[in-house]
């Protein structure tokens, strides 16, 4: 989604989850994880883009602090730079406390300074981790040294 004027200043935001797949090459990348905790279990199979998750993420001690100073340090770059400042926030899976703080994020920025916002929610929509299939390769064993050395050659 976009928002904004074509030829204003742009900003590309988006939400990621760490567990899904590979962290976007970005000017600003946050990590969400450990600062703020999972919200309640009976919105787990809710997303970012539900009212009761963004109204849980919002009322997170620390939430609206962090989200007030992403968008200045962003405004900072867009004004330094003549390209597009892309920016990406991650949780665990991306569904929910990434979701939120983007949206967050793009909204401050469309308030009155006149950028283009595009906004991405990578894996918003993929299905719950408990029920993805396993990506973990089988075990082999191991023909190396299995002394706890570390060795090189």
């Amino acid at each position: 989604m976009i928002i904004g004027l074509p030829g204003n200043p742009h900003l590309r935001i988006m939400s990621f989850g760490y567990d899904s797949d590979r962290v976007p090459d970005v000017d600003v990348l946050v990590d969400a994880r450990d600062w703020f905790p999972e919200i309640s279990p009976e919105l787990r199979d809710l997303t970012g883009l539900d009212q009761a998750v963004v109204d849980a993420v919002r009322a997170t001690p620390g939430v609206p602090g962090v989200t007030r100073a992403l968008y200045l340090a962003v405004n900072t770059l867009i004004r330094l730079q003549v390209r597009a400042v892309e920016v990406a926030i991650g949780c665990a899976d991306g569904q929910q406390r990434s979701v939120v703080i983007a949206n967050e994020v793009a909204k401050l920025a469309c308030d009155g300074d006149g950028y283009d916002v595009e906004v991405t929610h990578r894996d918003v929509k993929k299905p719950p981790p408990d029920s993805r299939p396993s990506t973990e390769p089988a075990a082999t064993p191991d023909e190396g040294n299995h002394d706890g050395d570390v060795t090189g050659r």
